[in-house]
């Protein structure tokens, strides 16, 4: 009996310990890194507008490389990767433009060829 009673006087103790100990040690840290909310990057948006009474076509070199044909009087809307961006733009028996747009990341921007 005797050694019954020691057996759960010395598991009170051990109990007791963990109880005591486990109050005054701080929280476990989250390996997780603290929520950030998302922000979304959008492509530039640029809208080309054909002023003139023949067809364009628009060519783009840069992050990304395109084509576009606009129609006489319409316009087309286009999506490209963020950067600088060499261009040149000819419709039939024209002479060519051509040089350097920078485009940002979510901005939209409107880009005018022929007669203002």
């Amino acid at each position: 009996m005797k050694t019954m009673t020691r057996f759960a006087a010395m598991a009170a103790v051990v109990l007791a310990s963990i109880f005591i100990s486990s109050c005054t040690q701080p929280a476990p840290v989250s390996s997780r890194p603290a929520y950030t909310p998302t922000t979304y990057v959008l492509k530039p948006r640029i809208t080309i507008r054909n002023n003139t009474y023949k067809t364009l076509v628009v060519g783009v070199r840069g992050p990304e490389s395109r084509m576009v044909s606009v129609p006489a009087r319409s316009s087309r809307l286009v999506t490209l990767r963020s950067g600088v961006y060499k261009y040149a733009a000819a419709a039939k028996n024209t002479r060519t433009i051509s040089g350097y747009k920078t485009f940002t990341a979510n901005r939209s921007y409107t880009w005018n060829f022929g007669t203002r």
